[in-house]
């Protein structure tokens, strides 16, 4: 009680010295928002209340007990996002997100985050443009869903708020070399291993070998789930199982790299044997694009990972030369590329979508609101570059580009601020491989490069905001990044004791 009473106190004191920075404020205030809209017109009935109570507490019995550093606290909460994503929900009536053990563990991380920069056992780093230009896009979103389009908070928290949230955590909390170790050993290089070695177990559908065991009988919301015969993974999707796969290889290959002995490097070299053949068990050619987009910035760019690159590169243009017969086929199985529908469908999609923005360029046709405003815009187009279009050929077909959905959806009030946040990230990035402090290095800003360039590559063909994981991993590293960057321009004002 006396430890209690003595942390308000200070909290208090923060408060009237004003030791506290607006940014602080903020997140406060856009916390409380978020929640308010989550809780909006939802009927929560005292059980429910009750459930969520006893499991904030035992989170914060955790906290005092286990997690003393952060860092645990971010490692906990991937694993979630991997592995718990589709088990255990505590259901919300309407259109509200359920809640679910990796937005329960979210939301105990950044409550800790704010209790500690509260009571000043944490001092944030100044806000950015980056951070900026993310306020601008939650308010674009938050307008948009309130006065325009669908009432999506699920989408909304998936694809910006909670990663936009992680950028802003990462890039205070992962503070020193052993944070990022952590970060690095405890979870990329496991999960290096485990998704393409999963990815063999369920192409050869070798069910006791395969986890979670749902990959083999997927259903969502009792709706079964048919990729034919591409390899689903955890995420139920090949796209965003493929591009974790990619951005765990990076990482690990990063961490591996660092490590003395033979074994790391024995690992290394079996890691980059495997993952190749995991990619192309994707059978997605936007996975494949990533894949060697990622691996080109290393090859460019990397002090100690080049070899690792060329050697990937080299060996699949030679299997892509030996199988050209198959590789300019339909055949998706046997490594066929050229699906001609396929393209086709996404030049439709793209002719409508920019006719669409013609239309409605300010605020767009209103959030999650593509598909009910397209068919109009879709029938109009004739011809594509690959030729005619069907009449039955995008009517029933989602968007599959996220940049493109962000212009027909929230228009310039939406496009501009995401825009400028990949701008401004750049900018940093590009500067922060040469100024950074002791928790990262050279190579380490390449493998962000890399991952970044991998998900990038992907949002030109998907959209990542269904999938919480893709779209927080790289926000989250490059907050690592962008955290290191100011804590070197800053100098040891701001460096941890």
């Amino acid at each position: 009680m006396r430890e209690g009473a003595t942390r308000l106190k200070d909290f208090a004191s923060a408060v009237r010295s004003r030791r506290l920075p607006v940014t602080f404020f903020i997140l406060v205030g856009l916390s409380i928002v978020v929640g308010a809209l989550m809780g909006y017109k939802s009927p929560l009935g005292n059980k429910l209340i009750l459930y969520v109570i006893v499991i904030f507490n035992a989170l914060m019995i955790t906290y005092l007990v286990l997690l003393r550093n952060m860092t645990y606290g971010v490692i906990l909460y991937l694993y979630a996002l991997v592995f718990l994503n589709l088990y255990w929900r505590i259901a919300i009536p309407g259109r509200l997100p359920d809640l679910d053990i990796p937005r329960i563990t979210f939301a105990f991380v950044w409550l800790i985050f704010l209790l500690e920069t509260a009571l000043g056992n944490r001092r944030p780093l100044p806000r950015t443009m980056i951070e900026t230009a993310m306020l601008c896009m939650v308010g674009a979103l938050l307008f948009s869903m309130l006065f325009m389009g669908q009432f999506q908070v699920r989408i909304f928290l998936n694809g910006f708020a909670i990663p936009y949230a992680m950028f802003v955590l990462c890039k205070n909390v992962f503070e020193r070399r052993e944070d990022v170790n952590r970060f690095l050993y405890l979870f990329a290089v496991p999960l290096a291993v485990y998704f393409p070695v999963n990815h063999f177990f369920e192409h050869l559908k070798m069910r006791s070998f395969v986890f979670p065991r749902y990959i083999l009988d997927p259903q969502v919301a009792g709706q079964a789930v048919h990729w034919g015969a591409r390899t689903l993974g955890v995420f139920l999707q090949p796209v965003v199982t493929g591009m974790a796969l990619v951005s765990m290889f990076l990482l690990a290959l990063y961490a591996l790299s660092r490590s003395r002995g033979a074994l790391p490097r024995i690992m290394a070299w079996v890691l980059v044997a495997i993952t190749p053949i995991a990619v192309f068990l994707s059978l997605a050619r936007s996975v494949y694009t990533g894949f060697a987009v990622a691996m080109i910035v290393l090859l460019l760019f990397s002090k100690k990972l080049k070899v690792y690159a060329f050697t990937i590169l080299i060996c699949a243009a030679l299997v892509v030369m030996a199988n050209w017969s198959d590789v300019k086929t339909e055949n998706r199985e046997a490594g066929g590329l050229a699906t001609a529908e396929t393209g086709r469908s996404r030049l439709v999609l793209l002719e409508a979508s920019l006719n669409m923005f013609v239309d409605h360029p300010f605020t767009g046709v209103g959030f999650h609101d593509f598909e009910a405003h397209s068919r109009p815009y879709i029938r109009q187009v004739r011809t594509t570059l690959l030729g005619a279009r069907e009449s039955w050929m995008g009517k029933t077909l989602k968007q599959h580009n996220h940049f493109l959905n962000t212009m027909t959806e929230l228009g310039l009030m939406g496009l501009i601020p995401e825009l400028l946040i990949f701008y401004f990230l750049f900018k940093i990035l590009l500067k922060a491989r040469k100024v950074h402090d002791g928790a990262i290095d050279h190579d380490f800003v390449v493998v962000v490069w890399a991952v970044i360039a991998g998900y990038l590559t992907n949002a030109m063909f998907m959209e990542p905001r269904f999938y919480e994981f893709m779209s927080v991993l790289p926000f989250m590293l490059a907050g690592i990044v962008v955290g290191s960057y100011q804590r070197k321009q800053l100098g040891n004002s701001l460096s941890p004791n």
